[in-house]
């Protein structure tokens, strides 16, 4: 009887330890499948939401308004002058991916009035900028529930532009073409007409200028430079290809 018991005891144990171990392994199948399936759930949830189900690419045509064009106060804080007003009209390819996007294109600037120097002391008579711009933008994408959305980027500049103008001391105007490279923050904000087709509207801001490119104190040196820099505000049509 003693040793059928302690043989019992024995075998019980083993078939104890071995339930034991398929429990766990059980357990740990289980948890691991839980784990899986909330993994999917939030993948579905996440391309199911406004955010991450639009995933488009878009060709843009829009017009603006740069005032200031020239920014001739960051020349003399002093000078007296009547600000330039530029009209631009562009395109932009925008690509969105989840919350994120990527924008460029391309403005080109025409001239509503030139900058007039009203000081008559002052170097410059007058001065007439305009320019085209390349810009680079990459940001973050904030949904407006089924409206539309918000964005907000930064990135680089490249301007091309040609600066007419008029020295006091000159009988006749000059001209001059410069390219510079500079940053640029970017707002805009998109609302849906159809799911193919948006209207957006956008505030631009730059800091760009070129070199000392025009000599106006008559020194053996350039002391005047064309800024690109300022405030941009436009309005457009966003058609979404994809």
């Amino acid at each position: 009887m003693i040793i059928f018991l302690t043989n019992s005891t024995k075998f019980y144990s083993i078939t104890d330890n071995r339930s034991t171990v398929k429990t766990d392994e059980k357990r740990e199948e289980s948890g691991f499948m839980q784990y899986r399936v909330c993994m999917i759930a939030a993948i579905m949830v996440m391309l199911a939401s406004p955010l991450f189900s639009q995933e488009y690419i878009g060709l843009g045509m829009h017009a603006g308004i740069h005032h200031d064009a020239g920014n001739q106060s960051n020349q003399n804080p002093m000078m007296d002058y009547e600000a330039q007003n530029n009209v631009l009209v562009g395109f932009s390819f925008k690509v969105n991916m989840y919350f994120l996007f990527v924008r460029t294109g391309c403005d080109v600037s025409f001239v509503l009035n030139k900058a007039k120097v009203e000081n008559s002391s002052d170097e410059i008579e007058y001065v007439s900028l305009s320019y085209i711009n390349v810009p680079a933008f990459a940001g973050f994408r904030f949904p407006l529930r089924e409206m539309g959305e918000l964005y907000m980027g930064m990135g680089v500049s490249y301007h091309i532009g040609e600066m007419k103008y008029k020295l006091a001391s000159a009988s006749e105007s000059d001209d001059t073409l410069k390219i510079a490279l500079g940053y640029g923050f970017v707002t805009g904000i998109e609302f849906k007409l159809f799911p193919f087709a948006h209207i957006y509207m956008e505030w631009q801001y730059y800091d760009s200028r070129s070199d000392a490119a025009i000599n106006t104190e008559g020194a053996s040196y350039n002391d005047y430079h064309i800024d690109f820099s300022g405030h941009r505000i436009f309005i457009g049509a966003m058609y979404y290809i994809i």
